[in-house]
């Protein structure tokens, strides 16, 4: 009995972690709803005890079965993997429920990846501004992940719905103390590559598409070889141990020209976005998917302006 209830608090210690990731009140409710039902199974165990051994796994498995496949889809994969590693660590019969199919890019004409055009990128949520940012001939915005404590929006499923609803696609950025070089070192990787691909979940980001880790000040050569090469090694490893070695996300960076370079030359990233420093090293690099520059005329709110070649990892939600 008490090998159930151990069990039983290793779900619910999963869920509520899922809990806290959750985006959306629907994606809450939907959690708090099988922490309920876990806690009346739990009370069921307690009360009836249970007389035949085989009847209580087989009941612990249907409710693990079906907490699986009602979440499948709502949280993160690290969590239903979660589910699933305690019930092959106790031997429950309860097979991996399938992935939910990733959502494709947005359709575009003749059905090929978002072309080129012009766009932003923004520090706080655009949900409420997607009107006013096509108003002004953007066709897509970039926006940012980041942790928890940062004074910053994140961006979530409810904004890229809004945005896409707007007709605009989404890009993903992950910023954090990226214009500090102190911060850049192996561990700090694969602690953002895991937070951000996390994120990338619960926001709905179609598979395939990159996420741009910004490395915001004028690096140096040894310091692009450096600390800022084991943080981008660290977002390639913490990316293979968050997907099981199958990553969903492609990595791509933003950063001057000598860093985008160096990092793609070393096919560490995917893809590249050149930031509007001109006295940064390497501005002339032309290798660029997406490059920086000024603010939009008749946008009111603090922005920059970015030109996007096609394939540059725009997205929208699933409709």
């Amino acid at each position: 009995m008490t090998d159930t209830l151990d069990i039983i608090e290793a779900i619910r210690g999963t869920l509520r972690d899922a809990f806290k990731q959750a985006t959306t009140d629907d994606q809450r409710q939907k959690i708090k709803d099988q922490l309920s039902d876990l806690a009346d199974f739990q009370e069921d165990v307690i009360l009836k005890q249970f007389e035949d051994a085989a009847a209580e796994l087989k009941g612990l498995s249907d409710v693990l079965s079906k907490i699986i496949d009602q979440l499948n889809g709502v949280i993160g994969n690290f969590f239903i993997n979660n589910l699933n590693a305690i019930a092959a660590r106790n031997n429950l019969p309860v097979p991996p429920a399938p992935a939910a199919p990733a959502p494709a890019p947005a359709p575009v004409a003749g059905g090929a990846p978002p072309a080129a055009g012009t766009g932003i990128d923004c520090a706080n949520d655009c949900s409420k501004l997607g009107a006013s940012i096509k108003a002004a001939g953007a066709g897509f915005v970039g926006r940012y992940y980041r942790t928890a404590h940062s004074r910053y929006d994140a961006l979530t499923f409810a904004e890229v719905k809004s945005l896409s609803t707007a007709g605009l696609d989404v890009v993903a950025l992950w910023e954090s103390a990226s214009d500090k070089a102190d911060h850049f070192a192996y561990s700090s990787g694969v602690d953002e590559g895991t937070s951000a691909y996390r994120q990338a979940l619960l926001s709905g980001q179609p598979r395939g598409t990159p996420i741009y880790f910004a490395v915001d000040f004028d690096a140096s050569s040894t310091q692009i070889a450096g600390p800022i090469l084991d943080y981008f090694k660290g977002i390639a490893d913490g990316f293979n141990t968050i997907s099981g070695n199958a990553p969903a996300f492609k990595v791509g960076v933003y950063g001057s020209g000598l860093v985008c370079a160096w990092l793609k030359n070393h096919n560490l990233v995917t893809h590249t976005w050149l930031a509007m420093s001109r006295k940064w090293a390497g501005f002339n690099y032309s290798d660029w998917n997406i490059k920086q520059g000024a603010a939009l005329p008749g946008l009111g709110f603090d922005h920059d302006s970015d030109t996007a070649r096609a394939d540059y990892g725009g997205f929208r939600s699933p409709q």
